[in-house]
């Protein structure tokens, strides 16, 4: 079934950094990871994407982590960079990246290898519903004012 009013987008991003994880008190080994991020997000239909806008944006969320012991940058110098940690901590401000650019977070899903994933979805929140909701009637109103405009000729 066609979507009139809203497209879905998938960016991938990768993450070169090291970490180390701490089982029973024990630090374990530092190793390096190459971590992919995979973002689907949801923009109106009738929105130009400049992906290149997205693409910057979260590239540059993602620099201070690049090439770096994750451990050693807050927040994951107080919480364990483990996937899952991860993946929470860059949720809520990739979200509002994504938003101040005009789309919406449908979810995020960080990889350390090929076969296992975490995934955070946006689609049951509260938020994620009223944002929904405001980004639906602004696009039927623009839909409307187009029909309104073309009666009128």
């Amino acid at each position: 079934m066609s979507n009139q009013i809203f497209r879905e987008y998938r960016f991938k991003f990768y993450l070169n950094a090291l970490h180390f994880v701490v089982f029973n008190g024990q630090k374990g080994q530092e190793h390096p990871h190459t971590w992919e991020i995979t973002i689907d997000i949801l923009i109106n239909k009738r929105t130009f994407m400049e992906f290149r806008k997205f693409e910057e944006r979260i590239e540059a969320f993602l620099e201070p982590y690049q090439d770096k012991l994750m451990n050693d940058i807050p927040p994951f110098d107080i919480i364990i960079p483990t996937l899952e940690n991860i993946v929470d901590q860059f949720a809520n401000p990739l979200s509002e990246i994504i938003h101040d650019l005009g789309a919406r977070l449908v979810r995020i899903e960080g990889k350390e290898t090929p076969t296992r994933g975490y995934i955070v979805d946006f689609t049951d929140s509260d938020e994620y519903m009223n944002d929904i909701n405001d980004f639906s009637k602004t696009a039927v109103m623009e839909i409307m004012d187009l029909v309104i405009d073309e009666c009128l000729r």
